[in-house]
């Protein structure tokens, strides 16, 4: 079953589109998840689908993308909403983070599964992955660490850190990172992780914060992009230097970064993880292991924040711009 949004109206004047949000609603359209409805007349149709397709924009930068989101919504359907209520806007989730949007998809699938303690969550990975030599994770958040990439550099210019701090400033990445090689099977010899350690949105507002333009922040992002090796590799081997597994062969990590220069060309909002032969969502991604967990913890007394819904894909998920940023053999503590 599908989301179903209405769209009644034009935009308010004073809406804030989330840019991240846009590239997972029309995603999502694609994929038939969402339907779009309308209560408005045919002969009004356009000035509000126009208005939409204008905002939507204007908050993405993207000039190209006004013809696709018409495109889209050229495909709506004529329906009342229900008078119980559970008919809901667009401009609800729209405004909103991915995770919302997302949420309210899963709600309405089928096949979800939600989980929301730590032991189910080891226990549905393992079982997953039971029979693969080799795991993929692609999740564009989880190895996000924009800020702790970035070097002020004369008045206004960003450059790369040439060291990272010994601090807690990667403490949530090396903790979920940590939990989830505790969920693998001993068969798993090899974990792959796609993410995108920076984040073109975290960098610019880093760097307006700084005193650059909307426009010089933007230029920036892309010379920076370029040389981005140098200081992901140092934040990977920092990572990595706090991991451990209690496998005697150890098991190999392979870091890819998929950050890209432009608005919507890396990886999707979807976070999937990915064992031999199949390819699963997780709603919620890989990033919400309780701040308590260690090694040694009953994973029984732990929740997720937020609870995520594993679900089975069809296909096998494209990693966007990948770069190698680092491999490393974990190896017990």
């Amino acid at each position: 079953m599908t989301l179903k949004l209405w769209i009644n109206e034009g935009p308010a004047s004073n809406i804030n589109i989330d840019p991240e949000t846009v590239k997972d609603f029309l995603e999502n359209i694609e994929h038939r998840r969402i339907s779009i409805f309308t209560e408005v007349e045919s002969q009004d149709w356009d000035d509000i689908f126009n208005a939409w397709a204008d905002e939507i924009r204007k908050s993405t930068g993207d000039t190209n993308l006004k013809q696709l989101v018409i495109a889209f919504l050229r495909e709506h359907k004529y329906s009342t909403m229900p008078e119980n209520g559970s008919g809901r806007m667009l401009s609800d989730y729209i405004t909103g983070k991915p995770k919302h949007l997302l949420r309210a998809i899963l709600e309405h699938d089928d096949q979800k599964h939600i989980i929301e303690n730590a032991a189910v969550f080891r226990d549905t990975i393992h079982n997953i992955s039971a029979h693969s030599e080799e795991l993929i994770i692609s999740d564009r958040y989880l190895l996000k660490c924009t800020d702790v990439l970035l070097m002020r550099e004369g008045e206004n210019e960003l450059n790369h850190v040439t060291e990272i701090p010994d601090d807690d400033s990667l403490s949530s990445i090396q903790r979920s990172l940590q939990f989830i090689i505790s969920c693998l099977p001993c068969k798993v010899e090899k974990l792959i992780i796609y993410s995108e350690m920076a984040l073109r949105r975290d960098f610019i507002r880093i760097a307006k914060r700084w005193g650059c333009s909307e426009n010089n922040a933007r230029q920036q992002w892309k010379l920076w992009l370029r040389d981005k090796e140098r200081s992901m590799r140092l934040a990977a081997e920092k990572i990595c230097s706090g991991l451990s597994t209690d496998r005697e062969g150890g098991l190999i990590l392979k870091i890819m970064d998929c950050s890209s220069p432009n608005f919507g060309d890396g990886l999707e909002h979807d976070r999937f993880i990915e064992p031999i032969h199949s390819c699963f969502i997780s709603s919620a991604g890989f990033n919400n292991i309780d701040d308590r967990y260690t090694i040694e913890a009953d994973l029984n007394d732990l929740d997720l924040s937020p609870p995520t819904y594993i679900i089975s894909v069809d296909q096998r998920r494209h990693h966007g711009n990948q770069s190698p940023i680092h491999v490393e053999n974990i190896r017990p503590a």
